[in-house]
């Protein structure tokens, strides 16, 4: 199965339960790198946009971490974009 990682922004990755061994293996011989790991065939790029909601554009991964990013969310939710 091959995994999928979204771009720009980061990296976002889906390995099935198939890339379990090898992955253990990686990690036991010292590969810390999840980039590195998921470089490897058979890997598939997918681009994901921006996606509009109201007047404001969000990343499709956006990572909520701060009070600030709860506020920005929940101005987006609700239509308020900041």
């Amino acid at each position: 199965m091959p995994g999928y990682m979204a771009e720009p922004g980061g990296c976002h990755g889906r390995a099935g339960v198939s890339n379990a061994d090898d992955l253990e293996k990686q990690l036991a011989a010292g590969m810390r790198k999840v980039l590195q790991w998921s470089a490897r065939p058979p890997t598939v790029l997918v681009p994901f946009g921006t996606a509009r909601i109201g007047d404001c554009m969000v990343a499709p991964f956006f990572n909520a971490n701060t009070p600030a990013d709860i506020d920005f969310v929940r101005s987006v939710v609700a239509g308020a974009a900041p």
